[in-house]
């Protein structure tokens, strides 16, 4: 482990997690570097894990004895604790508090930093591009959600490969990836779950039906017979609530078969969700059509959001 490397900690569900493998991987193809990938957060989680096995990754995980930040819990911990705590505070005081993390942990541990782990590269603003990041050379530990496609944009085309599936469908998934190909077809996701439910919901702005029936009349205004596929946490409050006419509702799929298939319609609707944003992003269609909410969260952070400038906000 005394190469030069870059390592990329992964928090989150499984959009998280691609966020943050695809700022690793630029990095490492932008250096020929090694990436490695420290899922060691995972062992203190109990409702995520780690979910990039699924894909043909180039990563390596990182032993979790070997983690940067296993020797020092407290900095593992206060760090999550207080950069959650930024991201819910107003502009001026998130803005300070993360001023102030990046100070205090410029480096991982002496002792790791020996063993070639580098500086610890830490997220400044949340959905803003930071050119000097893809400036920052190897050994380096980044640690963000890096929920900006300007990170990754210059290696798309490997990401779109990395981000294949290297698992056997169901085949249900089969039968609907059908079913999408023959007809002009739109992906609409409903994110619901912890964006009611969770500790951070307030902040987390649940798309409105009105979102996804201005979304809907919008696409079908440009695509006649339109097909809508509706993947959400919440399938039956998505069928008792949304309305149109010719509708599939997607049900008995694991998250990347959900997400796979979402890349296979021909359009796509997404929730203010990294995972359907991936699903859209994947997406080969050069013609499809992106609608995106233009509100991300329910925070004063002016016009940054993670939605790319030629997808539709409305």
């Amino acid at each position: 482990m005394d190469e030069a490397k870059i390592i990329t900690r992964l928090d989150g569900g499984l959009g998280n997690q691609m966020f943050q493998y695809a700022v690793g991987r630029s990095l490492s193809l932008r250096y020929n570097a090694p990436l490695y990938l420290d899922a060691s957060i995972y062992r203190s989680y109990t409702t995520r894990q780690y979910a990039l096995g699924v894909f043909n990754v180039a990563a390596e995980r990182l032993p979790a004895a070997n983690s940067p930040l296993s020797e020092s819990s407290v900095l593992r911990s206060t760090g999550r604790i207080l950069g959650n705590l930024a991201r819910r505070l107003p502009p001026f005081a998130s803005s300070a508090l993360s001023s102030l993390i990046t100070k205090k942990n410029t480096a991982i541990p002496q002792g790791n930093a020996e063993q070639g782990f580098g500086p610890l590269c830490r997220e400044k603003q949340e959905f803003e591009f930071d050119q000097t990041v893809l400036e920052s050379p190897p050994p380096l530990y980044l640690m963000g959600f890096w929920q900006n496609e300007g990170y990754f944009l210059a290696y798309q085309d490997t990401i779109r490969h990395d981000f294949t599936l290297r698992l056997t469908v169901s085949p249900n998934v089969g039968d609907y990836q059908r079913m999408i190909a023959r007809q002009p077809s739109a992906s609409l996701h409903i994110r619901r779950g912890d964006y009611v439910r969770g500790s951070a919901s307030p902040r987390l702005n649940v798309c409105s039906l009105d979102y996804y029936n201005n979304a809907l009349r919008l696409l079908s205004s440009r695509t006649p017979d339109l097909s809508v596929f509706v993947f959400s946490d919440e399938i039956a409050w998505a069928k008792a609530h949304l309305k149109f006419g010719r509708t599939v509702f997607i049900e008995g799929c694991k998250d990347y078969e959900e997400m796979f298939l979402m890349s296979r319609c021909h359009h796509n609707i997404i929730a203010n969700s990294s995972f359907s944003w991936w699903g859209a992003w994947l997406n080969p269609n050069k013609n499809k059509i992106v609608v995106a909410p233009q509100r991300w969260v329910n925070a004063d952070i002016g016009d940054r959001t993670p939605v790319p400038p030629d997808w539709v906000r409305i």
